[in-house]
């Protein structure tokens, strides 16, 4: 018999792997039995190995229970999946870009964007209920109702913040919310094919631009002439041209080409981001690793999540939910590595 600490561990990291943040509506139930086999086989062992391979038996017996079923549910099942773990991730954005920052320097359109996104998802949850329903999704609704009404109740005052302070203040955070912007455009826009692009959040970071430009103009109006404010004036004037072009591409590109070309570039762009979580990040030290790095990617990833959600709400169909799905798997993968890199680096006490 092979060394029982050595088998806990390698028990331990397979359940990691295949089961661990990801999805119960597609897992392998069959992997899970065989993981349950192998720690009953070690559970006798003596000491704190023993108590650790008993303590996990009874962790993976449970989660065996809630796979199976949520499995019953079947397509149902699944599509509860997709709306708690848009949801859950539009929390997790939330908390990236929002909480605890500055309500005057923070992007008003898609905090917007994303509480009505949320609000979409909750009631899909809810009517998705009346037919079928499971505790964890159950909960999951209750806890994202509880954020929305939060989120809502900031955005309120996000929108009071704005255009409060001196002069200098607002240009400053006049120019935190363009930069945003730019961030964003780079991100999920730069050199990259239009065919795979969301535009519902180009509208938005032109939306934002505008917001930008008219309270920067309105400084200039009120008698704030600085050469730092005037050239960012200038900036965002010829950005948000740009950017309004590129929109207007996006849209007639899509509409050309149709929707089984457009989700193909789609999942070509998520493709390409898996990949780049491999080539990048899989596998290597986390406290040499710089957490904002792969948080740049799980937003990117997100921005193909929604475009991939957007598709099949205009179609009015799920027939790619399992691509979704995957998307949303990985998604999750990579933000618990999130979570893991900052605690490699965080200092030891």
């Amino acid at each position: 018999m092979s060394d029982p600490s050595a088998e806990l561990s390698a028990i331990s990291e397979a359940y990691t792997r295949a089961f661990a943040a990801r999805p119960r509506a597609t897992r392998n139930l069959v992997e899970l039995d065989g993981l349950v086999a192998r720690l009953q086989a070690i559970q006798g062992a003596p000491g704190t190995t023993g108590e650790t391979a008993r303590a996990a038996l009874d962790t993976y017996s449970r989660e065996r229970t809630l796979i199976a079923e949520v499995q019953a549910g079947g397509a149902s099942a699944r599509k509860h999946q997709v709306w708690s773990a848009l949801a859950n991730h539009l929390v997790r954005r939330y908390q990236r870009h929002y909480a605890g920052q500055q309500r005057w320097t923070r992007d008003l359109a898609q905090l917007q964007a994303l509480c009505a996104r949320l609000q979409t998802l909750l009631d899909e949850g809810d009517a998705l209920a009346k037919t079928w329903d499971h505790a964890t999704f159950s909960d999951s609704r209750r806890r994202n109702r509880e954020q929305l009404a939060a989120y809502q109740r900031e955005l309120r005052e996000v929108v009071a913040a704005i255009g409060t302070g001196a002069s200098s203040d607002k240009a400053s955070a006049l120019a935190n919310r363009a930069n945003a912007v730019f961030r964003w455009y780079r991100l999920s826009f730069a050199g990259q094919s239009r065919l795979g692009r969301r535009p519902a959040l180009l509208e938005q970071l032109v939306q934002e631009l505008e917001g930008v430009l008219a309270g920067m103009d309105a400084l200039t109006a009120s008698g704030y002439r600085t050469a730092a404010h005037d050239k960012n004036a200038g900036i965002v004037r010829e950005r948000l041209q740009v950017y309004r072009d590129e929109l207007t591409a996006i849209r007639r590109v899509q509409s050309d080409q149709g929707y089984s070309q457009v989700f193909e570039a789609t999942a070509q762009s998520a493709n390409a981001l898996f990949e780049r979580y491999r080539s990048q990040f899989a596998g290597k030290s986390r406290a040499a690793m710089d957490p904002a790095q792969l948080e740049e990617l799980t937003d990117a990833l997100l921005e193909v999540a929604l475009h991939m959600d957007d598709l099949d709400r205009f179609r009015g169909d799920d027939r790619n939910l399992a691509n979704l799905l995957i998307v949303l798997e990985n998604l999750s993968l990579y933000e618990a590595e999130v979570d893991r890199i900052r605690q490699a680096r965080a200092p030891k006490s």
